[in-house]
């Protein structure tokens, strides 16, 4: 339940439109601020029903908005470490939503207006009138923009961008849950053929973004509108727009599946893998680019009949390339004072631009060498030798024992246990002091959208083909400190990650057991029989501590837990599995921070940053 109850009439003494500093902004983050400014200046002047409204305009103007969650549209923008976290929509009760609905029709600023609508709406599906007034909020505004009435806080290319999009996926859902056919939502596909049709104009990504759109929510026509889209590619594969020539491509083979009962021809398979391929050529002296494109090639013509030689020439070509993949990599180390104040951490991130603090967060607090830690657990043990003398049976949460360490200083497993225990310890205090106010810092002072999360997830060679979508949203939950989803999203894919590397410096994943069957081996036997390509790949140190975070008896088997279904809630939000969703976060990261290779990346996840 929002914690300040509110009537009618304490909306009705106010007029929010006459505080903000543009009334014709329809970006309603921007007036968080000015709505909180308000509150404090009715606080001082004893005015408790004006404070009271503006407190919750400027609530409402500060969710995290999910314009495609058909059940949590405005998530909360932040979590901390205690637990807490900022409002969400479902914090409001039936109450609050009956007062909303009371005034929405009565605020005169356009997106406030729309909001509370949708809020309403989307608290409360019965309710069919806000319902509209939130779809029609949604079509002023994009209309708005596109006339130049309409301004946003941030974006240049406001006709095409993020927050346009934003708006007519959110008047897309609301209108395919209550009555697409209607006439009334007329307006809406007028507004989207004339953005669709803006998009074509600028092209590139932009086109595709919107087509994408349109071909989600079944907009009649947009295959007319967007044209040759073959042709496109071609041109942005011959411009060495490879990104864009990629999701062109991919967008053509979507269409003409939708054509062919879900069939992609093998010329439009080709096409994609040309284009993958004559990315691998560009690549220069970075064989690890160089690999990841031509397995992405191969990976194109998956399916397609007739290819048998092309497919075995890219893969003469791809060994060719492995030949140098391990000598490429290097291992990754960062080291941190923990005793440092979080100021002085913050400090390293003033100045930086999105993607360096990115670069940043991925190094920061990442494990320590384990020999150092194997030292250091042995040292303890002499000091304190009581500790170390007996057995230790560990106990899960309903006093069961899963596990055991033997007697004595020198026992293998008595070592580890100390030393996951020291881990265990870095961990809860590099969360709670770096990790933490780090992702908090970035996420305030940045708009992260999921696309380039995307295209980070496309460069990185730890994120399978056809996993991007998945572990960006993972990524971004991370971020923005929606630990369920995160974890949800993450920990699993964590085996898969591991295996596309082991697969792509050539080595089977699989055994052959009695009959014949081939099976997949598992994250243990990963770990076990490939430990040596993963740390020249990640270094010794992070392959250390996934085997300790995610698998070992003798740790918190996070990965474990949480297949099996014993992850409570609560668990999320503990120190152990938000370092997971950082440790893979680093994981996707840490190939593409190399200098040489950064180089070369961070240009193209620019150009789709602006987007």
């Amino acid at each position: 339940m929002y914690k300040e109850r509110f009537s009618e009439a304490d909306f009705l003494s106010v007029d929010p439109s006459t505080v903000v500093a543009d009334a014709n902004c329809v970006d309603i983050e921007a007036f968080d601020a000015r709505f909180l400014e308000a509150a404090k200046d009715a606080d001082e002047a004893g005015d408790k029903s004006r404070a009271l409204a503006f407190r919750l305009f400027a609530a409402v103007s500060r969710f995290h908005f999910r314009p495609e969650d058909k059940a949590e549209p405005f998530s909360n923008m932040a979590s901390f470490g205690d637990g807490t976290r900022t409002l969400m929509g479902s914090d409001f009760d039936r109450e609050d939503i009956h007062t909303l609905a009371s005034v929405a029709d009565k605020i005169d600023l356009l997106p406030l207006r729309t909001r509370i609508a949708d809020l309403v709406w989307s608290r409360d599906k019965s309710r069919v009138a806000h319902s509209r007034l939130a779809i029609d909020g949604y079509v002023q505004m994009v209309l708005n923009v596109l006339s130049g009435v309409g301004t946003l806080r941030f974006e240049r290319s406001s006709a095409t961008g993020i927050s346009v999009q934003n708006f007519l996926e959110r008047a897309l859902v609301i209108a395919r849950s209550t009555g697409w056919e209607k006439a009334e939502n007329d307006a809406l596909r007028g507004a989207f053929t004339e953005v669709i049709r803006a998009a074509v104009t600028e092209g590139g990504m932009a086109l595709v973004r919107f087509a994408r759109l349109g071909l989600r929510y079944g907009i009649e026509n947009v295959e007319a509108e967007v044209g040759d889209l073959d042709s496109k590619a071609d041109e942005a594969r011959l411009r060495n727009e490879f990104h864009e020539a990629i999701a062109l491509q991919e967008l053509a083979n979507s269409i003409a599946a939708r054509k062919n009962q879900g069939e992609i021809s093998s010329e439009g398979r080709l096409r994609l893998a040309k284009i993958h391929e004559s990315q691998a050529d560009a690549s220069g002296d970075s064989s690890f680019l160089q690999t990841h494109s031509l397995q992405l090639a191969i990976d194109a013509l998956q399916g397609a009949k007739g290819v048998r030689e092309e497919r075995q020439r890219l893969h003469e070509r791809l060994k060719e390339a492995q030949l140098h993949f391990a000598d490429e990599m290097g291992s990754f180390g960062h080291s941190m004072d923990l005793s440092d104040e979080v100021k002085r951490l913050l400090d390293g991130y003033s100045g930086l631009d999105l993607l360096e603090c990115l670069k940043r967060l991925a190094l920061t607090e990442l494990p320590r060498d384990p020999d150092k830690m194997i030292d250091e657990a042995r040292e303890q043990a002499q000091k304190y030798p009581l500790s170390s003398l007996f057995a230790t049976s560990l106990l899960d949460r309903n006093g069961r024992t899963v596990a055991r360490t033997g007697g004595g200083i020198e026992e293998n497993d008595t070592l580890r246990h100390k030393v996951i225990q020291q881990f265990d310890i870095s961990m809860s205090l590099a969360i709670g002091a770096a990790v933490v106010p780090a992702r908090t810092e970035i996420t305030q002072r940045f708009y992260i959208p999921e696309q380039l999360l995307y295209w980070i997830c496309r460069y990185s060679p730890f994120v399978p083909n056809g996993y991007e979508t998945q572990i960006a949203r993972g990524l971004h939950a991370f971020l923005y400190g929606d630990e369920i989803v995160a974890g949800s999203l993450l920990i699993p894919f964590l085996e898969a990650g591991l295996r596309a590397l082991v697969a792509a410096a050539g080595r089977a994943d699989t055994t052959i057991s009695l009959g014949g069957i081939e099976q997949t081996i598992g994250l243990g036997n990963l770990l076990g029989q490939h430990r040596d390509i993963l740390e020249k790949v990640f270094g010794v140190n992070q392959i250390f501590a996934v085997e300790n975070l995610f698998v070992h008896e003798l740790g918190p088997k996070v990965r474990h837990t949480f297949c099996h279904g014993m992850t409570e809630d609560g668990s999320f939000y503990s120190h152990q599995y938000v370092y997971a969703c950082k440790l893979i976060f680093s994981l996707v990261m840490l190939p593409l921070v190399q200098e040489a290779t950064w180089r070369r990346v961070k240009p193209e996840l620019e150009k789709h940053l602006q987007s």
